[in-house]
């Protein structure tokens, strides 16, 4: 009898056992991020930087991060969502400094990061490199501010060309420069970034080259956060 109990306990412990097992295994599938996202190449992503990047202070291997600002859709289907990641680093840095003839910041895209936290290896080049919406919309302010205390300085009582002698060619250069201030207002408008968008944008002085490396031969290069970019997936 004591034998009988004995044996009935073993195989009650063991296929309470196997349960535990069994139900442990399911619930850590279940858990496990889902890895099978998959984007064509040639796949365009607007993102935007975390934070500033600056080729003074940076050194190769520092990690960059920018933000999916668009759903990027593959297929008719998204592949990575608004919201979601893009993660890569710094492959050279050099400021702008005397004895150099430009200053560079290179950059590689080489992974996506969704917002479950799944972590895809996606091969990106920057296919275009603009400056941020709210430093672009802050320039077109400024240039219209100009444009209107020009305007207004011109259209006042005394204010124009007649009884003031010499200063005609003033004003007429004066209105020169309201209209070039006009033009550049409507030109900083109309640099909107679509998945379309190639080269720089709105960054005076800056290049892009190789789908990796942003230069500048007049000034240091330096990304503020915020600054946008279209990313084009490669072929692996």
């Amino acid at each position: 009898m004591n034998r009988f109990a004995v044996s009935l306990f073993a195989v009650f412990f063991l296929s309470t056992a196997c349960l535990a097992q069994s139900s442990t295994a399911q619930a850590a599938s279940s858990a496990a991020p889902k890895t099978s996202v998959s984007v064509v190449p040639g796949t365009t992503v607007e993102v935007e930087l975390s934070k500033a990047i600056d080729a003074h202070k940076a050194r190769p291997g520092d990690e960059v991060v920018a933000k999916v600002t668009q759903d990027a859709k593959s297929d008719d289907k998204v592949v990575l969502p608004k919201g979601s990641k893009v993660v890569g680093k710094v492959t050279q840095a050099q400021g702008r400094a005397k004895g150099q003839d430009e200053s560079q910041l290179g950059l590689v895209f080489d992974s996506a990061v969704l917002k479950d936290g799944t972590q895809v290896a996606v091969p990106f080049s920057i296919q275009a490199v603009a400056n941020s919406s709210a430093a672009m919309a802050q320039a077109a302010l400024d240039a219209q501010g100009a444009s209107t205390a020009i305007s207004m300085s011109n259209n006042a009582p005394g204010g124009g060309m007649a009884g003031r002698p010499g200063l005609g060619s003033q004003a007429q250069g004066a209105a020169g420069g309201d209209l070039h201030a006009g033009n550049a207002a409507s030109t900083i408008h109309g640099e909107s970034l679509t998945s379309s968008s190639e080269g720089v944008i709105g960054l005076p002085d800056f290049a892009l080259s190789s789908g990796t490396l942003i230069t500048s031969s007049a000034k240091n290069v330096r990304l503020e956060r915020e600054t946008r970019f279209v990313l084009r997936v490669n072929g692996k």
